[in-house]
């Protein structure tokens, strides 16, 4: 979860605020598909569904700083559905359960 964290935080500091929303969000769905897929296997939905949600509450922050808006009047207007527009990756609803395997 760190790792993943600091990534996403990285790809949306006040550094980044030059560049553009599409390059941010292409940066951060390679990373996310990355991490999704290596952790699909089992039962990671909490964790993912928290990735999802610091992803959304870092990309209003990103979002904010590059418009130069306070950050709490900012999230009636991005919210889940401009983040789907976007086009940023879900990691929820991609869990894999792994099948009950009986012992002989």
């Amino acid at each position: 979860m760190r790792s993943i964290r600091e990534k996403i935080r990285e790809f949306t500091g006040h550094n980044m605020t030059t560049q553009d929303l599409e390059y941010v969000v292409g940066k951060i769905n390679r990373r996310l598909q990355g991490w999704g897929h290596y952790f699909r296997n089992g039962n990671s939905a909490r964790k993912f569904a928290q990735v999802d949600t610091y992803v959304h509450r870092r990309l209003v922050i990103f979002m904010s700083s590059k418009h130069k808006r306070r950050r709490h009047t900012n999230w009636a207007a991005f919210d889940w559905k401009w983040q789907q527009r976007v086009g940023v990756y879900q990691l929820t609803g991609t869990v894999r359960p792994h099948p009950a395997h009986a012992l002989r």
